[in-house]
């Protein structure tokens, strides 16, 4: 393919140049293995119940929030609950759709 010729304000394009042979590479001998990382475990269970108690979180905010709306229904400002509720819904249900996902997606 041809190149268009270069404009005035630009630099010509450089000519490919031959890449240097470096040979073969060197024998390095066996690769030192990394230590094992020490892992601390945690209580039996505690995991389990962090993961429950996250979930029990989102769900109850999910329901305060409903609550909430239903209490601010006959209100005169609907358009600004509503406006909230369209922002809050969609970011609360994406997090219970996480927790419980990651819930279950981890038990063994």
């Amino acid at each position: 393919m041809s190149q268009p010729p270069p404009r005035e304000d630009q630099a010509p394009p450089e000519e490919p140049t031959e890449t240097e042979d470096l040979g073969e590479p060197e024998d390095l001998g066996e690769a030192e293995a990394a230590p094992p990382l020490e892992t601390q475990r945690v209580r039996p269970g505690f995991e389990e119940f962090i993961r429950a108690g996250l979930a029990l979180i989102f769900v109850v905010m999910l329901c305060a929030t409903g609550a909430w709306a239903f209490i601010e229904i006959h209100s005169k400002d609907w358009d600004h609950v509503k406006a909230l509720l369209d922002t809050l819904i969609p970011a609360e249900t994406a997090l219970l759709g996480s927790a419980v996902g990651f819930y279950f997606g981890t038990k063994k």
